[in-house]
């Protein structure tokens, strides 16, 4: 029995605080995940490999060979295969073959893990070999920053593997510093000990990571600059947070921090991403000037489309043409000193994602939580590398023991102690059957099969009732629509309800805001391509029996019980990431039950007094699209 093996390695850097000395302490940290599991089991605990840590107290200069070298060893033999025994059945051995094939890191780690010249260099990307001259920065002499303007990629000339490992064993065969400097300079490489490895391409296996490069990069970055530029003041700022702070979120998403008035001080990656795509777009409208705001705007869309758990080829163009439009509209606003290497970087990432696909497959959200839990474990601050390892391995140990029946409940709760994610605890689901599914909220026909499978259920408490002569019709009517050239043979009387619905790992409750492809008016039984804003009320599960190839088939179907909401007749003042609707809902006869397959996503909303076009100030209901968080 063979198998194969892909590993993505991560290398961060975790910071932990010596108080008796008042300095900052660095400790780095190199992880392996296996690409073959899931993406919702990739992350969790008992599956990622802490490799080592890199002792601090600072991080290493130029490169991390003498730490990277015992991996790269154990690497060699596994591109080679090794035997081991097989976990399910002890006694049967299975060959086993693996290849590192993914390098995800921010900026500076990746450069020194893969063999690059930092990025304030002359040669300063890990992925093209554009030239970034100085220029003269701020006015003072030999003060000099790096252009990083110039977004035509037809001029960027593509790097090489076979002429990166050439530069690289020169460097690493150079008699003098000298030399090893005057080539790093000429080509912007140095030698990594990953070149061991006779598969190992750095230019396409060092991936642009999103959470760095877009999150904490450009976002932060354009908040400075407006900021510097007296673009926002701290009125403008008070005028943000009381707009945030109106707008309310899916739990998962959570509340924005009170920390706008501040300039965002202190945001973590996840709080800069809810910003962008969430509460931006409606937050800077008429506060920020016009085409300033298209700008920005051009980055929430690129933003909002990169986040999907699931990603299309086409989808990926539509990514990388606003990254396109956004760099250069940046440029011509804020000038050439104001460009990043992040923004170079932005264009790169249409590869990366060709490469590997979704985001949520190599960003390094995972690994961050990971530097977490390593960072709340109690130490003596001796050897405290030393200390995170053992209890790392010790926590993995305990996680994989069998207790005996009587002890489980006392051992999962024991085990389950330490910082962690709701993720770790979600079933994964086949990609194929969830892209089915997510294929039928996006008909524009209603007519398929809605009956549901393990992928859908409610969620307890589940109450038993019957139908009411009104909620009879109405369904019977549903039915008709989705079904019309079927005639139903039994059409049950009783139901299962319940507040909450799973659907593929994402949680719908009874409050939950929804938009959908669905008719909202009983006069008009067809889907205009326009999406419904919605909140959900209830979850119905009811049976019919039909007729099908002369059989009779039984089908199962849940029902959310919609209140809908009209449109506002500005219903994109916003733009076209969220919807404007008059702040009352109401029910739409048989329009009001609809399959729980056909909602598109989920919504964040808050009911905002604005002054609208042609319009006095006005009370609206403002619907914000959101991502539906698949467990796959």
């Amino acid at each position: 029995m063979k198998s194969c093996y892909t590993f993505l390695v991560h290398l961060s850097a975790l910071n932990c605080l010596y108080f008796s000395v008042h300095a900052e302490y660095s400790v780095g940290v190199i992880y392996l995940v296996v690409q073959n599991l899931p993406r919702s089991m990739r992350y969790k605990r008992e599956n990622v490999i802490l490799v080592g840590l890199l002792p601090g107290p600072k991080e290493p200069k130029l490169t991390m060979n003498s730490f990277l070298q015992p991996l790269v060893e154990e690497l060699k033999e596994l591109w080679v295969g090794v035997t081991i025994p097989c976990p399910s059945h002890p006694l049967k051995r299975i060959f086993v073959r693996a290849a590192l094939t993914c390098c995800a890191c921010d900026i500076p780690a990746t450069r020194k893990l893969c063999g690059f010249v930092g990025h304030n260099a002359n040669l300063g990307c890990s992925k093209c070999s554009k030239e970034f001259p100085s220029i003269r920065h701020g006015g003072t002499i030999g003060e000099n920053k790096r252009d990083f303007s110039g977004y035509d990629r037809e001029y960027w000339p593509a790097r090489s593997v076979q002429e990166h490992r050439e530069q690289a064993y020169l460097h690493l065969y150079a008699k003098t510093k000298a030399d090893q400097k005057s080539i790093t300079k000429e080509y912007g490489i140095r030698y990594s000990a990953l070149l061991e490895l006779p598969y190992w391409d750095p230019i396409r296996f060092s991936v642009v990571d999103p959470m760095h490069n877009l999150f904490l990069g450009s976002a932060k970055h354009v908040m400075h600059v407006w900021i510097d530029q007296g673009i926002l003041s701290k009125r403008d700022f008070s005028k943000i947070e009381y707009i945030v702070s109106n707008i309310k979120a899916p739990r998962d998403v959570g509340r924005m921090p009170l920390k706008i008035q501040s300039g965002f001080s202190g945001f973590t990656a996840d709080q800069w991403r809810n910003w962008i795509t969430i509460f931006s777009p409606v937050a800077l409208k008429n506060i920020l000037p016009s085409d300033h705001l298209r700008c920005w705007l051009l980055f929430v869309r690129a933003c909002y489309l990169i986040c999907a758990r699931i990603i299309s080829t086409e989808v990926i163009e539509q990514v990388d043409m606003y990254l396109v439009q956004f760099c250069k509209q940046f440029q011509i606003l804020y000038g050439a000193e104001a460009c990043t290497p992040n923004m170079h970087l932005h264009l790169h990432l249409k590869e990366c994602l060709l490469n590997y696909g979704p985001v949520h497959a190599f960003w390094c959200y995972g690994f961050e939580r990971f530097n977490g839990v390593l960072g709340k474990y109690h130490t003596n601050n001796q050897s405290v590398e030393v200390q995170f390892m053992r209890k790392f391995l010790r926590e993995i140990d305990v996680r994989a023991l069998n207790p005996p029946l009587e002890a489980e409940v006392l051992f999962n709760s024991l085990s389950n102690t330490t910082v962690g994610s709701l993720h770790e605890s979600i079933s994964s689901y086949d990609d194929d059957r969830v892209l089915k599914m997510q294929a039928l909220a996006q008909f524009t026909n209603l007519h398929s099969d809605y009956s549901i499978s393990d992928l859908i259920s409610l969620l307890p408490p589940v109450c038993k009732g019957t139908l009411n002569a009104d909620e009879r019709q109405r369904i019977q009517t549903m039915y008709e629509y989705i079904y019309p050239n079927i005639i139903i043979f039994h059409f049950s009387h009783f139901y299962h309800s319940s507040k909450k619905c799973s659907m593929a790992g994402e949680l719908f409750t009874s409050s939950s805001f929804i938009t959908a492809f669905w008719p909202v008016e009983s006069s008009n039984l067809t889907v205009d391509g326009e999406l419904q804003v919605g909140q959900t009320q209830k979850f119905l599960k009811h049976s019919i029996k039909i007729v099908e190839s002369n059989c009779l088939v039984e089908k199962i179907h849940i029902f959310c019980v919609v209140e809908w909401y009209m449109k506002h007749s500005c219903e994109n003042f916003f733009g076209s990431s969220s919807i404007v609707c008059l702040p009352i809902g109401y029910s739409a006869d048989a329009c009001q039950f609809m399959p729980i397959q056909r909602i598109f996503s989920r919504c964040a909303h808050g009911k905002l007094d604005i002054a609208l076009p042609s319009h006095s100030n006005e009370l609206v209901l403002v619907a914000i699209p959101i991502h539906l968080n698949y467990s796959i």
